[in-house]
């Protein structure tokens, strides 16, 4: 870790490391004027050069240069002994980060947002002040620490048990006391002596204690031979020198006791230590973890015993293990590292705890925790290495389910976004190095929501799947494809030498789309839009490119879908026009400034206008009414289409009823229901609602849905459709024929009228047959169902004759009327406009 012990206590120079030169040299300003010199980098390699001149200072750095990141630049300068206070910058929350940069010595950080300028000052000027309290305590502390280290390695280094105890609590020991009480001197401090003695014995043990105290009262010090009952059953034999001291205050006894129990127990302790070997060996082998002994003073440290538990580890025999390394059980799988790790251990004669990938007898892997511990003889001299060695797999394969979790997708088992940013800023890394470019592409299916909206997820998890399968077989070893979510995937081509490569691999992708998606016996004919960025040209750091590619997949989106576009900084334009339009509906909800338009519905047959659609329009001062088209399918990502789909319910229906009490006679008038708004658990409520506040009869209100709503949950739509049909309300399919209905859920549903989407109508007038049969089938489709049939966008004559011809129902479109406001439709109302004449 960097620290800054050595540094100056005042310090007024700082460095600031940040790519983005603006910030830089508003950061710069902002501390100048705090009293500071400063000095701007706006790279890692600018900074590391600078601070080998200047070490004296206090480093303020961004996590996210563009030649390194905060962690690589920290790390080159401890490897170059340079030992420099330093506070992060970043814009990035993740906990991870901050936690690597504070373990690698950081005094602070801070988040790059619209505070940076106020608080940096202040932290600067705490890291300042942090620095001179630290040099003032370090000095103190020094010469204090000495003093008492000194002390302590004596008492530390003395054979004998050296106790201060006051009645029986146990004030210090040291190391050989802890020994001689048979437990670790933390253990020991702060207890009663009486807690470490055998409970027949305290007695005993009390009355020694009480010897002590009454020889000190009457000579200063006493010397004392006598034996205690520790807890363990074990009987010491102790020489006692104690002579009375105050400690911390306090009056104390200072006791130096020395165990002379070997001198007594010799052959005690031979025969106890061959029980205790024989104990031992039998518990050796009956253990569930494999133990290995080896002799490190033989040539190659052999294994010289192993237990049978090792023996069913490995598969190996006796015959084949005794007298060979460890090495054997090592194979192409093993990690170097690990192995390099283990030989230091053996060589520095110190233990080690790691984790190796070894190999049994059949060449099968499995995972070993092994612990390798150095053994020493009673005069410090190595003797053998005790290894201990458990089979792990079970929890390495959990861990490997967990990081798979982390880092793929679970339903095409692709890396996800985690794993992208990594492998992306890894080819960044290299890119910036060799000067290669690589490319960032993003891909999208098409008219997927149709699908999620007609069979519910599990037909698209079905299609993503194979779509995600497919992807795969069309990309190269090297490249990365993740899926990001819903239907958006990107690829990683981390080096290119030619944009022709490039556009190679988005042909191939879009052949990968050449056979139609089978789910559930229907036939799906999907594409892709596919937007491209590359390095440099189209970012230089991931955000960026991953941005880019976004914008550029979106413009072939709008294109037509079903292609391939590169990334043009015009298409920034594009971005900015989507937040615009997304701002202007925000401030036309909350100002109430959307405007509904209406056009008439007339029946064929008679002629008269017997309905009214209500249409929406958004102000705009620079370009007048702008069309839904431009607008709702923004709403619909967005999320605010639910807002503006109750303001249009709410609105219509009120303006309908406001008609009738003008005296007009009653119209239905029909108002869109966006899926969204649709898939709210309350929405029955809401139309209920709405026609309770506004007062207009439930049969002057016709709900137009898509196929795709009603097809999305056959349960729910049904149960939401059937309690709207029992208050009276009329249910009609818009843009009838472009989705996927189910002409059984139709012959069962609360449907009333069917209407045909305009696009089959555009052709009437050229003799279009495809056309002209798919109109007629859908109206008598509509009419063998017992619904009404209603056809939108008739323009000309030619398209009215056709629909009387087929006995269409009713029509709605340009020829009858251009949606008008609501003025303007009552004048409409009162003229005999409303009624019309076919020839």
């Amino acid at each position: 870790m960097i620290s800054s012990s050595s540094h100056m206590a005042h310090t007024n120079h700082v460095i600031v490391a940040e790519d983005d030169l603006g910030l830089n040299k508003l950061i710069q300003k902002n501390l100048r004027d705090t009293g500071y010199t400063v000095k701007g980098t706006t790279s890692g390699l600018e900074t590391i050069e600078y601070t080998e001149q200047y070490q004296d200072c206090i480093l303020v750095l961004d996590y996210s240069l563009a030649d390194m990141k905060g962690n690589e630049l920290i790390e080159t300068l401890m490897s170059k002994q340079i030992d420099i206070p330093f506070i992060m910058m970043t814009a990035n929350t993740d906990l991870q980060v901050v936690l690597e940069m504070m373990k690698l010595g950081a005094f602070d950080y801070i988040i790059k947002d619209s505070n940076l300028l106020e608080l940096l000052p202040r932290t600067v000027n705490k890291v300042v002040d942090q620095l001179e309290t630290r040099s003032k305590l370090t000095a103190s502390l020094e010469e204090v620490k000495e003093g008492e280290k000194q002390y302590r390695e004596l008492i530390e280094l003395s054979p004998d048990a050296i106790l201060v105890f006051h009645d029986t609590n146990i004030l210090y020991s040291n190391h050989q006391g802890a020994v001689l009480f048979g437990e670790t001197t933390e253990k020991l401090t702060g207890r009663s002596m009486l807690d470490f003695i055998d409970l027949r014995y305290k007695e005993d043990f009390k009355g020694l204690l009480e010897k002590m105290e009454n020889d000190n009262m009457e000579t200063e010090s006493s010397f004392i031979q006598e034996s205690f009952h520790r807890q363990d059953e074990q009987v010491r034999d102790i020489e006692v020198k104690a002579t009375p001291i105050s400690f911390n205050g306090q009056s104390a006894t200072l006791a130096i006791i020395r165990d002379v129990t070997e001198r007594r127990l010799t052959e005690e302790s031979l025969q106890q230590s061959l029980q205790e070997i024989e104990l031992l060996s039998s518990a050796v082998e009956k253990l569930t973890i494999g133990m290995v002994i080896t002799d490190p003073n033989q040539k190659d440290n052999p294994i010289v015993y192993a237990n049978s538990h090792f023996y069913e580890l490995t598969g190996y025999s006796s015959e084949e293990l005794i007298g060979q390394n460890c090495r054997m059980l090592q194979g192409e799988g093993t990690d170097p590292l690990s192995v390099r790790d283990i030989r230091e251990a053996i060589t520095n004669s110190e233990p080690i705890s790691t984790e190796i990938l070894n190999y049994r007898k059949d060449g099968s892997p499995f995972w070993n925790e092994l612990q390798l511990t150095p053994i020493y003889n009673s005069s410090g001299d190595l003797m053998h290495y005790i290894g201990l060695q458990k089979d792990i797999s079970d929890r390495k394969r959990a861990e490997e389910e967990i990081e798979t979790m982390a880092y793929y997708d679970s339903l095409t088992e692709l890396p996800n976004r985690r794993l992208f940013l990594d492998r992306l800023n890894q080819a960044l890394n290299e890119r910036i190095r060799d000067g290669q470019g690589l490319a960032v592409i993003m891909i999208d299916l098409d008219r997927f929501k149709i699908v999620n909206d007609s069979l519910g997820h599990y037909a698209g998890d079905i299609i993503l799947q194979d779509l995600a399968s497919r992807l795969n077989h069309h990309i190269r070893k090297s490249d990365t494809l993740a899926r990001l979510g819903g239907d958006e995937f990107i690829l990683l081509i981390p080096s290119i030498t030619s944009t022709g490569d490039v556009n190679t691999i988005c042909r191939h992708l879009q052949d990968a789309m050449f056979h139609p998606f089978h789910v559930e016996e229907r036939i799906f004919d999907l594409s892709l839009s596919i937007g491209i960025s590359t390095f440099p040209e189209g970012g230089a750091n991931s955000n960026t490119l991953i941005k880019n590619a976004d914008i550029a997949m979106y413009s072939s989106k709008e294109q037509g879908r079903n292609r391939y576009q590169w990334f043009t900084s015009s298409m920034d334009d594009m971005v900015i026009e989507k937040v615009n339009i997304e701002t202007s509906i925000r401030k036309c909800l909350a100002n109430d400034e959307f405007i509904l338009h209406y056009q008439p519905k007339i029946n064929l047959e008679t002629g008269a206008t017997y309905g009214v659609e209500a249409l929406i329009r958004m102000p705009s001062y620079e370009n007048g009414l702008i069309p839904p088209s431009s607008f709702i399918p923004l709403a619909e990502e967005t999320g605010l289409i639910v807002s503006i789909g109750k303001w249009v319910l709410d609105t219509a229906c009120k303006q309908n009823k406001a008609w009738q009490d003008k005296g007009f006679a009653p119209l239905r008038i029909s108002v869109n229901i966006s899926a969204r708004q649709f898939l709210q658990e309350d929405i029955v409520e809401q139309v209920r609602q709405t026609l309770n506040d506004s007062g207009l009869e439930p049969k002057w209100l016709e709900l137009e849905l898509t196929e795709s709503i009603i097809m999305r949950d056959l349960e729910d739509t049904a149960e939401k459709l059937q309690q709207l049909k029992k208050m009276g309300i009329t249910i009609s399919i818009d843009d009838f024929g472009t989705g996927f209905s189910s002409l059984s859920y139709l012959k069962n549903s609360p449907v009333d009228i069917l209407k045909i989407d305009q696009s089959f109508l555009k052709c009437i007038d050229e003799n279009d047959d495809t056309n002209e049969a798919i109109v007629r089938a859908i109206i008598s489709l509509g009419q063998s169902l017992q619904m009404n049939v209603i056809a939108e966008g008739v323009e000309t004559e030619g398209q009215l004759r056709f629909l009387k011809a087929e006995q269409c129902n009713s029509a709605q479109g340009y020829l009858f009327g251009v949606p008008c406001d609501a003025q303007a439709f009552g004048e409409f109302l009162k003229s005999k406009k409303q009624w019309f004449e076919f020839k």
